[in-house]
């Protein structure tokens, strides 16, 4: 029997499921610190895909994040977390990457 054809067509199926439900989906777990915000507008420069928006505040747009974080990283005020309590996930009083 050949299994390579069941392989093919059903596991980068299965992978792209878990993708978008685990990954994908999960940018409204961002949250921005409206204290330390300055609407400096460089989370939003940052993204590679423009899923941030920036108005009178800072808004995800849920469409395509990549989840590079690099919103993260931008911030010169450390503002934008990203907060995941059910996988005990956190941001907070973590370093940033900083790449000159």
């Amino acid at each position: 029997m050949d299994y390579f054809p069941f392989i093919t067509k059903n596991i980068p199926r299965y992978g792209y499921k878990v993708y978008k439900q685990n990954i994908y989906l999960k940018d409204n777990f961002f949250v921005v610190d409206k204290k330390q915000c300055t609407l400096c507008k460089k989370c939003e420069k940052s993204c590679p895909v423009n899923n941030i928006k920036i108005t009178s505040k800072v808004e995800w747009k849920h469409e395509n994040c990549q989840m590079c974080l690099a919103c993260f990283h931008c911030c010169p005020r450390n503002a934008v977390q990203y907060v995941n309590k059910e996988k005990n996930i956190d941001t907070k009083n973590k370093l940033q990457y900083w790449n000159f």
